[in-house]
């Protein structure tokens, strides 16, 4: 849908940086209707240094009133880690109203007269950690809304409509349920759940750390689970103020099984840390086909490692697991050169936060289908200069944030995942010096249009 911007209203709002760590940005006076529910959103920067604003707070306290939410503020400005939405008399929220949030951390949806959430709401916003849900009149989320959100630590639904609980979708390939893995709190103080399965939340949501419900109405399963598995749950005192009056529960799992990440009689290397902060080096490695596990250490906290680089002499036959579960928050994976011929399947499946991956100048025939699966938040990917012949179709199908993929000097003989309508932000592609017909490189060219950068 084309807008034409110069007949829409401008509404401003003031960059602030009265907090030294971010600048937040506040609207004032926006009246929006159902019949004309665009604008220009413009940040006014009263200093030069100021940044674009990363914290928008739109509340009903400051005179907003709108009742269909469109992408305009995400669009203007997509910076945005923090977005409340408090009592605006919100009705509607169009299903890309986010899609241009990309680096959204919390959002709020607060108070408001919302009754229906698009599926594909949260599909862009991949870096979200904290999702509120309060005192609007959501009566179900759609299965599989949080599909994409594999980085959420926080879930409030405090909806008193609310019938069911959010179902979450299948793995098409193993058949399980998709997981959160680091959820640790849930939160629904208002509801109208009268069969919430417990066990289903634990299997959903296996972090988790913290719960309250209230009211709790259900099967009974939530003291079966009193002492199990190191939870310990108690009725909880029920407030006036809740629209919905009964028995509260809350839970606190005071400590998660430690699981064996590495078996003990496995060798344990330390990274050099000295060079780069939050940068680990790793060279004198040697993982032959038949002895691929390692043990990686670290003087530094192994949290604060974001960047792994591999340097000669190493050796690596199979890249496996373990890097990724010992530095756990890695961003960038460098693995160059080292003679690689396998990856696992799950070597990347530890780190949620990766985005950028370099397996340049190895010996890699073939990738696994389902590699990337877990690095919704990957941008970059390098496998120039390996044996590849082919590229699974569905490599990419998690990842619409990539935007440069380096896939020169292969055996490639066709380019299948480029045909599945996925990878809307793809706008550097090399795939020069690989196999391809002329046929082939003829409708590839057809695409030219959509990158910034195209070598073929």
């Amino acid at each position: 849908l084309q807008i034409n911007r110069e007949n829409l209203p401008n509404y401003n709002c003031t960059v602030d940086i009265s907090n030294a760590y971010f600048e937040r940005c506040e609207f004032t006076g926006i009246n929006l209707n159902a019949s004309h529910p665009y604008f220009n959103a413009i940040p006014v920067k009263h200093k030069r240094y100021y940044n674009d604003p990363v914290v928008i707070h739109l509340s009903g306290y400051k005179n907003n009133s709108i009742h269909t939410l469109t992408s305009d503020i995400c669009d203007a400005i997509p910076k945005l880690s923090t977005f409340t939405l408090t009592k605006i008399d919100l009705v509607v929220i169009n299903a890309d109203a986010f899609y241009n949030c990309r680096f959204l951390k919390v959002l709020e949806i607060v108070e408001n007269y919302v009754e229906y959430l698009p599926q594909n709401l949260l599909h862009m916003n991949r870096r979200l950690e904290t999702f509120s849900l309060r005192g609007n009149k959501v009566k179900m989320l759609p299965t599989g809304f949080f599909d994409t959100t594999k980085l959420l630590k926080s879930l409030t639904l405090n909806e008193p409509l609310l019938e069911e609980f959010v179902k979450f979708s299948i793995d098409t390939i193993s058949g399980d349920v998709k997981q959160l893995t680091l959820l640790k709190e849930l939160i629904i103080e208002e509801n109208s759940i009268t069969d919430l399965d417990m066990f289903y939340i634990m299997n959903v949501f296996p972090r988790l750390k913290v719960f309250v419900i209230c009211p709790y109405v259900s099967r009974g399963d939530v003291l079966i689970i009193h002492n199990y598995d190191d939870w310990f749950i108690g009725q909880k005192l029920d407030e006036p103020y809740r629209k919905k009056l009964g028995a509260c529960f809350e839970g606190f799992r005071f400590k998660l099984k430690a699981n064996s990440i590495f078996d003990k009689n496995i060798q344990k290397i330390y990274c050099n840390t000295r060079s780069k902060p939050n940068t680990c080096k790793m060279n004198y490695i040697f993982l032959n086909a038949t002895h691929p596990f390692i043990h990686p250490k670290s003087l530094k906290d192994h949290s604060s490692i974001q960047i792994l680089e591999f340097y000669q002499p190493t050796k690596i036959h199979t890249l496996t697991s373990d890097f990724c579960k010992a530095f756990p928050n890695l961003i960038k994976h460098q693995v160059r050169e080292v003679g690689l011929q396998v990856v696992l399947e799950d070597a990347y499946e530890p780190c949620f936060y990766l985005e950028q991956i370099i397996l340049s100048g190895n010996k890699l025939t073939t990738l696994p289908g389902t590699l990337l699966k877990n690095n919704l938040l990957l941008t970059s990917f390098w496998v120039n200069q390996n044996n590849l012949t082919v590229l699974p179709e569905i490599l990419f199908d998690e990842n619409d944030l990539i935007e440069e993929i380096f896939i020169s000097d292969n055996f490639l003989t066709e380019f299948a995942f480029l045909k599945r309508g996925k990878l809307p932000e793809l706008r550097n592609l090399s795939i020069v010096r690989n196999q391809l017909t002329n046929a082939n490189e003829e409708e590839l060219r057809q695409l030219r249009s959509r990158f910034t950068t195209f070598e073929i």
